[in-house]
């Protein structure tokens, strides 16, 4: 296999895109990334980095091209994008994608360029589309990790991504495009060690500088080395951690879209990707618990080393250095219960209730990877099941669990949810054979099912990213859809429980769930109508609502429906099959 010639290469996929060249469903995530970007710009107007630089680029003057901050103000196009991605930055607030930040570098450089030299709406979209793809590509070559090295990517590789976005609204051809992204190779720097500081911010500032600057340049007439990306001193290598950098593997921008798997991660919290995941589950807990701080001992949260590499203030003193602290995020989750902007303050940080949380906060590092980073397990090791079998021509697809009742305390951490607070017979097993009596579970309520539906999407992603064809959606064995669909476990009298279509809908919308990752085609359902697996009993009319599922899945239609034990109703509703 012949190495891929990768500035080239991705120079003529940039110089070649088109509005018409894009997945329609890629605009989602350009409104989502446009969208995002903005509103963290204007939440960033009062930060002192974007008071700083924009005091700095106003200061330095030029010709009035693109506007600033939303206002009235104009500055020369690289110093707007310069301005404006620095302020989208500024709290940290903004969306990430494979631990990059890519709309607030990109999304200032479109607008920039467009404000000046004019661009549609048409031609913004497939400007944001080829710099992510760009980014991408060069990204996730890398199976170590830049965050350890030192490296913030989204300042490496922001600049090489802008100067593609850049390219797309001036409209370039594949030569000046080349040259483009070599001279912003020449521009990636950005050093974790400035995480904490105005800095930080500053990152995606210059990337968005840095791309609209290389664009003009090429524009302009100057050249660059054409293997300035993949060259043996090329970039590529010069940032990889291990020198492991696969360079090899022929190029993915143009035949995957890389949009359309990693789409963005939109932060419910002003503190950095890393962290979201653990206020995520405090904040949950302390919805079920009531939780009295005085009496806490030790918080110890488990994350993985790479994550934890992004965190390195482990007793912050402001409000900056809080974003990057998961000692911080817990205490605050805990104690005030949100972690907000109005938490973001150096008052709340250095206060006497959160310091003395903090000090008893130890990271649990482990070396399992997040799912999620490329080379990461477990997705990766089953990428490794489904290369394999589809080299050997075969279609695998990822059977998805939801245990309900038949979940555990031991296991969870909290007691079982089921649609009614009906425990079911018998016991759950351990591993060391010890019986466990199965508990009353909670019954859910609207947001719990909310919640358990957008897991079904989210283990359909999980299932999609690590290569499987589609999913089965285990609606049997007595786990949660067919305790949905039994009148003996479900008793509810809402729109969940009661008729048989009311019955049916939750393993109906699990269904949808995942046809919104896979599409219907790919979606396959387990059931079980006379079965009692899981002790879960029969009861009359529960073919009904078996039957009204059936009825509502046979108009997507769905990939195939793995019934087992089937009632004769159920069988002659299927002619028999």
């Amino acid at each position: 296999m012949t190495a891929p010639a990768l500035t080239a290469e991705l120079a003529t996929f940039v110089a070649g895109i088109t509005p018409q060249s894009i997945p329609s469903e890629a605009l989602e995530v350009v409104r989502l990334g446009f969208t995002d970007c903005c509103a963290s710009l204007l939440a960033g107007l009062p930060e002192a980095p974007t008071r700083t630089v924009a005091a700095m680029a106003r200061a330095n003057g030029g010709r009035a091209e693109s506007r600033v901050l939303f206002g009235d103000e104009h500055l020369p196009a690289p110093e707007a994008a310069l301005v404006n991605a620095t302020c989208a930055h500024a709290l940290d607030y903004d969306d990430y994608a494979f631990s990059n930040h890519p709309s607030a570098v990109l999304v200032p450089a479109i607008l920039a360029l467009a404000d000046s030299n004019g661009a549609s709406g048409a031609r913004m979209a497939t400007a944001y589309v080829a710099g992510y793809e760009t980014w991408a590509e060069l990204y996730l070559r890398e199976t170590d990790h830049y965050h350890a090295k030192g490296w913030h990517p989204t300042a490496t590789f922001g600049p090489i991504a802008a100067a593609a976005a850049a390219v797309v609204v001036l409209g370039l051809d594949a030569e000046h495009t080349r040259n483009a992204l070599a001279i912003a190779g020449s521009f990636a720097s950005g050093l974790m060690e400035n995480f904490g500081t105005g800095v930080k911010p500053l990152h995606a500032g210059r990337g968005a500088q840095s791309g609209v600057i290389a664009a003009r340049l090429a524009l302009a007439g100057m050249d660059a080395s054409p293997v300035a990306l993949e060259g043996e001193r090329g970039l590529m290598r010069a940032l990889s951690p291990k020198g492991a950098v696969d360079l090899e593997r022929p190029m993915a921008a143009g035949r995957e879209w890389r949009i359309l798997k990693w789409r963005l991660n939109i932060k419910k919290y002003p503190t950095v990707g890393a962290s979201q995941r653990t206020i995520d589950s405090i904040l949950a807990l302390r919805a079920t618990h009531t939780i009295d701080v005085t009496k806490i001992k030790s918080i110890v949260p488990l994350i993985s080393a790479r994550q934890a590499a992004q965190m390195n203030f482990h007793a912050p003193d402001t409000a900056l250095e809080a974003k990057f602290s998961l000692e911080f995020a817990a205490a605050c989750a805990l104690l005030h219960g949100k972690v907000g902007l109005s938490e973001l303050t150096d008052a709340v940080v250095t206060s006497t209730p959160i310091k003395a949380l903090i000090a008893r906060t130890t990271l649990d590092r482990t070396s399992e990877t997040d799912p999620g980073y490329p080379g990461a397990a477990p997705a990766a090791r089953w990428a490794e099941v489904t290369a394999a079998v589809h080299q050997a021509g075969g279609v695998i697809f990822c059977q998805l669990w939801h245990p309900g009742w038949l979940g555990h305390s031991h296991f969870i951490g909290a007691p079982p949810l089921a649609p009614s607070a009906v425990a079911t017979r018998g016991a759950a097993r351990r591993t060391c054979g010890i019986a466990l009596a199965h508990e009353t579970p909670r019954a859910m309520t609207a947001a719990d099912i909310d919640a358990a539906l957008a897991q079904y999407g989210s283990a359909a992603r999980f299932a999609r990213d690590a290569g499987f064809d589609g999913v089965e959606v285990h609606g049997g064995n007595g786990y949660l859809p067919e305790q949905f669909l039994r009148t003996s476990s479900n008793r509810r009298d809402d729109a969940w429980g009661g008729a048989p279509e009311r019955r049916a809908r939750f393993v109906v919308t699990a269904v949808d769930a995942c046809a919104d990752v896979f599409s219907h085609a790919r979606v396959g359902l387990r059931l079980s109508p006379a079965g009692d697996f899981g002790n879960i009993e029969r009861s009359a009319g529960d073919e009904d609502a078996y039957i009204a599922a059936i009825e509502a899945l046979h108009t997507r239609p769905i990939a195939y429906l793995h019934s087992g034990i089937a009632l004769d109703r159920v069988f002659d509703f299927l002619g028999g099959r």
